[in-house]
């Protein structure tokens, strides 16, 4: 089976071909679909190894190690405070493209840097769907619905019938709360979200689609040195020091 990065499987699952499904689009009543984030951190200053996932748009199950994404799950932790930008895309979208021609842009807005994706989308696009806090803007909390941290819900407009809307997600700096030196060019790319995005199993449109961004966070254990001068103005580093951190 081809295996993708986890951050790379969610945009390629967007064009409705995933896992070699054939897209099936069919008109849905309600014309409105729910993107939830699932903000996953490495707390921790060494270089994390890879985790492989092939995101299906499912929640991945927290409760069963044998399934797909466990590892993920285990490996890091969900991160409250982490803001995302989502900006309407639909105009980058061509009349009658293939699923090729989609996977190509989607190739081109994830290949950017955060930066350069955001600093197109500022300047050409529009804040777009309802996030917790505002239009086109999320940010991450402890979800109560399914007790988990590092949740953030947006509903956007979608056409299910055809691939003509798009969106555009880009993280930008946490909440200064986090207290963590977060790297955002590091494990975080630009996710272009193109609907419908189909269910590999039934073909069916899904309502509700979990992505999971993650990043690497910086957390420095402290240290402190207690030293000494002579008279002669020379200084020697002391041991036995007690220090109190309040």
């Amino acid at each position: 089976m081809r295996r993708f990065y986890w951050w790379l499987a969610p945009l390629l699952l967007l064009i409705g071909i995933v896992l070699g499904s054939t897209p099936h689009w069919v008109h849905a009543a309600d014309q409105t679909a729910e993107i939830v984030v699932h903000k996953r951190i490495y707390r921790d200053i060494r270089q994390p190894e890879d985790v492989w996932y092939e995101n299906d748009g499912h929640r991945i199950d927290p409760n069963n190690p044998d399934k797909d994404g466990y590892k993920l799950l285990s490996k890091t932790s969900g991160l409250n405070g982490a803001n995302f930008e989502v900006y309407d895309a639909s105009s980058l979208l061509k009349p009658n493209m293939t699923p090729e021609a989609i996977r190509a842009l989607v190739d081109r807005y994830q290949n950017m840097t955060r930066k350069q994706a955001l600093k197109f989308a500022r300047a050409n696009l529009k804040l777009a769907g309802q996030g917790n806090k505002g239009i086109g803007l999320m940010n991450t909390k402890t979800d109560p619905t399914i007790g988990e941290d590092g949740i953030s819900r947006i509903t956007v407009s979608v056409d299910q019938q055809a691939p003509t809307k798009a969106y555009l997600m880009i993280e930008v700096a946490p909440d200064p709360s986090t207290e963590l030196n977060v790297d955002l060019e590091r494990k975080s790319s630009p996710m272009l979200v193109v609907f419908p995005v189909t269910d590999p199993i039934s073909g069916n449109p899904l309502q509700t689609i979990h992505l999971y961004p993650k990043n690497v966070g910086y957390v420095r254990d402290p240290y402190f040195f207690k030293f000494g001068v002579h008279p002669d103005g020379t200084s020697k580093r002391l041991a036995g020091a007690i220090f109190a951190i309040y």
